[in-house]
């Protein structure tokens, strides 16, 4: 799976970043699940467009099922953090924000 392009949506207060990352697949329940390890998922299957949030030490994924992008949120001094986890299951052609 491939991460083809970031798309920067703001900064926050202080040093919180928001990104959304365009996949070349949509996100099923297997991927949500394999992205949650080792963090905190809530997922909102009941929803019209089923959500869900992965909590890591790092950052908030947010996504909905069937979706091909999700949202990351995380302090700008932790993009190396950001990037060796998404690589663990993205080829990433596409820059990450600083």
């Amino acid at each position: 799976m491939r991460i083809h392009s970031v798309q920067k949506l703001s900064d926050c207060i202080g040093s919180t970043k928001i990104i959304r990352c365009h996949i070349d697949t949509a996100i099923d329940e297997e991927l949500m699940m394999t992205l949650s390890a080792n963090g905190e998922l809530k997922y909102y299957s009941h929803f019209p467009a089923p959500f869900f949030k992965i909590k890591q030490p790092q950052f908030l994924l947010e996504g909905i099922i069937g979706s091909d992008n999700f949202r990351l949120t995380y302090e700008g001094s932790d993009i190396t953090s950001l990037i060796n986890f998404l690589s663990i299951f993205f080829e990433i052609e596409s820059d990450l924000p600083s």
